[in-house]
């Protein structure tokens, strides 16, 4: 009795791209003719149609194709409402666009969120993100700007304030000019994210002390004295 090999047969499972321009692998297997066999292996690639050739020890080939997808490119629209005033704030909202639904939301590198909403968002550049269900992420920045106060004094506020120390790791100090008494003044200070981490109203015969407890980073004074505004850069060590 003359015996012959089993048919020679290969067959190819793929993994799943979760990302827009990432990558998967690829198996291809033989089974049946006469082994070793050339062309099996696992191969990494990227989204696109792939055929693989496979030949056994005696030259039997058999061939199959691949088809690897990928998600959409993921991407993300952020939407900033207007301020009204100086010091005021407003809210933006997020929209992810492509990648694999259901998206979570940052704001400034901080913890996702479900909600697309981040309120109290002061006056500044803000980096909004978006994570799909797979992962992936992507960010876009935004500008909001706020109205100046008309100031027709010759004294500009950031003259009359000063800050100190400033980068600190302790306290902030705020103390103002003495050739200025008795105005009416008002201190707010907000973090990257436009949360208020201290606010005071008082007169410039008073000095305001504040920020022990602040955790490091950049934060942002605003100071209205009768009228007149200014923003100062805070820097907690």
């Amino acid at each position: 009795m003359i015996s012959q090999p089993t048919a020679f047969t290969i067959s190819a499972t793929k993994g799943s791209i979760t990302c827009f321009g990432g990558k998967t692998d690829v198996t291809v297997t033989a089974a049946g003719g006469t082994s070793p066999y050339t062309g099996t292996g696992t191969f990494n690639v990227a989204a696109g149609t792939y055929k693989y050739v496979v030949s056994d020890a005696k030259g039997i080939k058999d061939s199959t194709t691949v088809i690897v997808s990928q998600p959409t490119a993921l991407s993300v629209v952020p939407t900033a409402g207007s301020i009204s005033g100086f010091g005021a704030t407003t809210s933006i909202t997020v929209a992810g666009i492509g990648g694999t639904s259901p998206y979570q939301f940052n704001l400034n590198s901080g913890a996702y969120q479900s909600s697309n909403l981040f309120s109290a968002i002061g006056a500044g550049t803000y980096t909004l993100g978006v994570r799909d269900n797979n992962g992936c992420i992507a960010n876009k920045s935004i500008t909001i700007t706020e109205p100046t106060i008309s100031n027709t004094s010759t004294v500009t506020v950031v003259k009359e304030v000063k800050v100190f120390p400033n980068p600190s790791n302790s306290f902030f100090t705020v103390t103002f000019s003495k050739t200025h008494r008795n105005r009416n003044v008002n201190l707010k200070v907000v973090d990257v994210q436009g949360n208020i981490k201290f606010s005071a109203s008082g007169n410039t015969d008073m000095n305001f002390k504040f920020g022990y407890a602040f955790s490091p980073g950049t934060y942002f004074l605003k100071v209205n004295i009768n009228g007149k505004g200014e923003t100062i850069t805070l820097i907690k060590l």
